[in-house]
């Protein structure tokens, strides 16, 4: 009995290895699209990008190994298909091509191409295809095109459960077309590229957006609805275009942490509703057009100088400028005479023609009376008020000033 014992336990331990071995070797095709995608680049293993030797991640894939073994590839542990796939700072240079074997990786949930060369790549309809896709972050790749043509937002409507689409620092162009549906994103990052044209009101579809990060040079009014965005936690609008009003809508904000809408054209005054934002712990509008007082109270008191400067017509503190400051009082110049049609030089004439008239006539026909009282009161009955003692003082003090 003890031999079939013995013989039991090391087929179970067989069979447990092939279980286990096979459990984690990743499919053969997602293995072979893999090597054919490193394969399509250029890459100096003596350049560093991000901090790291470039090419850490890709140096690991060999033909022969199990790919889910790769650095930067996360496979699914029951099918084996490549779900995960981070070569950012890679110092990739080359294109993606819309025939890449990229592309067959269609089970892919997360792709981090982010801070590498992959100019001059076009935008290209073929990232709509990764219907699984929930993190897409392709910033500081150098990838141009206009979006309007294709990716945002038409060629992600077919990816529900998009949640983060970070595009930051590329050569995309064109205007954002007012087509965004009911997406799943919580966060959209298409900050520093060439955007014009006016922000899409669509956005108010994205219901569930936290980061919203548009500094382009988009133009017009910024609009209400962007109010209706109660998730969101950071917005950066800055370095665009933007005309019109800061929206009161924005006092519906519930959530937002850090705002951001320096180096616009806003004007008005800072809505007082943004002082119900519990929340706002960063909050820049510097360099705009805005004036008025600055809203006092909760947050608002937490500010420095720095979220206002650049707005000429902004008082109230943190700034050193008062709102209720008093003008000293001015002198009468030139101009302002002028202004009011009033100069002195007539009176100074009228009042010495005046003056030799008067006394032509009194030579004539003498002192009169009535010219006494006037000017001098009756003879003899002019006395001297006696200085109340407080008086005295006070004449005395003023002397000595």
């Amino acid at each position: 009995m003890g031999w079939l014992l013995i013989l039991c336990l090391q087929f179970f331990l067989l069979l447990t290895h092939v279980i286990s071995s096979s459990h984690f070797i990743c499919c053969l095709d997602d293995s072979s699209s893999l090597l054919q995608f490193k394969a399509s680049f250029n890459i100096d293993t003596t350049d560093t990008n991000c901090g790291k030797l470039a090419y850490a991640e890709v140096s690991t894939w060999q033909n022969g190994t199990d790919c889910c073994s790769w650095l930067g590839v996360t496979c699914d542990t029951i099918s084996g298909h490549v779900i995960g796939l981070d070569l950012s700072c890679n110092d990739l240079q080359g294109i993606i091509h819309p025939n890449s074997t990229l592309f067959h990786l269609s089970h892919l949930q997360t792709l981090n191409l982010a801070h590498n060369r992959l100019f001059p790549t076009q935008l290209s309809s073929q990232f709509g295809a990764f219907v699984n896709l929930t993190h897409l972050n392709l910033s500081d790749t150098e990838i141009q095109g206009e979006v309007s043509s294709c990716m945002i937002p038409q060629c992600l409507a077919n990816l529900p459960f998009l949640q983060v689409l970070d595009m930051e620092m590329n050569k995309l162009y064109g205007s954002v077309p007012n087509t965004f549906s009911s997406m799943t994103f919580s966060t959209l990052n298409l900050n520093s590229n060439q955007l014009v044209g006016p922000l899409p009101k669509s956005l108010s579809n994205c219901r569930n957006l936290e980061v919203l990060n548009l500094g382009n040079k988009f133009e017009g009014d910024i609009p209400n609805v962007i109010g209706e965005l109660h998730a969101i936690i950071g917005l950066n609008l800055s370095h665009n275009k933007l005309t019109g009003a800061i929206p009161q809508s924005f006092g519906n904000l519930i959530n937002i942490e850090s705002m951001d809408l320096s180096s616009n054209m806003l004007t008005g005054r800072i809505p007082t509703e943004l002082t119900n934002l519990n929340y706002l712990a960063v909050l820049n509008i510097s360099q705009n057009h805005l004036e008025g007082a600055i809203a006092r109270g909760e947050q608002f008191d937490t500010f420095s100088n720095d979220s206002y400067v650049g707005n000429y017509g902004l008082c109230g503190l943190p700034l050193s400028k008062n709102c209720n400051k008093i003008s000293p009082p001015s002198t009468y110049s030139d101009e302002h005479e002028q202004k009011f049609g009033f100069c002195w030089q007539p009176v100074a004439i009228g009042g010495m023609v005046f003056g030799v008239g008067l006394g032509c006539f009194v030579l004539l026909i003498g002192k009169p009376q009535w010219l006494v009282s006037m000017v001098g009161g009756k003879p003899n009955s002019r006395r001297t008020r006696r200085m109340r003692p407080h008086e005295r003082i006070n004449q005395n003090q003023l002397l000595h000033m």
